[in-house]
């Protein structure tokens, strides 16, 4: 897990929350500013303006969008600011080979514990399947369907019609 921090303001990122909280706890304590995001909680010191948009994309080894959002080897988690990406990271999350392992409701709570860890607010997707559909719909993520070609174009077109969380899935390509 990527781990960070530079003071004054702060910005933590991809904290497990225990260790993010306690970094809290520490700059309280020392009168340091406290402008802090903690990804995978609530808990957000920035203004709604200022704090990144957080997209989750399949992504292929090419840098196209993968087209299988359940079964995807590999994603990215992008934030974007102001229209830019400001950070990209991909994860090897395995999705293609653990979909059918475990009990039922295994993979669906797999995909919810990554998302929350990494703070996702908007998943950016070619398609997805109605019980995953329903799942991210009930963590109060938007949902942007019909993503294709270049993942950083559809992770920015995601951003820009992702502003808030918990609306029906959309096809953004129709926008």
């Amino acid at each position: 897990m990527e781990a960070g921090c530079r003071f004054g303001p702060a910005y933590v990122t991809a904290m497990p929350n225990t260790m993010a909280l306690r970094q809290l706890v520490s700059m309280e304590m020392s009168g340091r500013p406290t402008e802090t995001v903690l990804r995978g909680s609530r808990l957000f010191g920035l203004n709604e303006e200022e704090r990144p948009m957080v997209v989750c994309v399949p992504v292929m080894s090419d840098g196209q969008v993968d087209p299988r959002w359940g079964r995807a080897a590999r994603v990215a988690i992008v934030d974007v600011k102001d229209g830019v990406v400001a950070v990209w990271r991909e994860f090897d999350v395995g999705w293609d080979d653990l979909h059918d392992v475990g009990t039922e409701g295994a993979h669906h709570a797999r995909v919810a514990s990554f998302l929350r860890e990494q703070g996702v607010q908007v998943v950016a997707a070619h398609h997805i399947g109605p019980g995953m559909v329903t799942m991210l719909g009930r963590m109060g993520l938007t949902i942007r369907l019909g993503a294709s070609g270049d993942a950083r174009q559809a992770a920015l077109a995601a951003a820009a019609s992702g502003n808030k969380g918990g609306e029906p899935p959309t096809n953004s390509a129709s926008r």
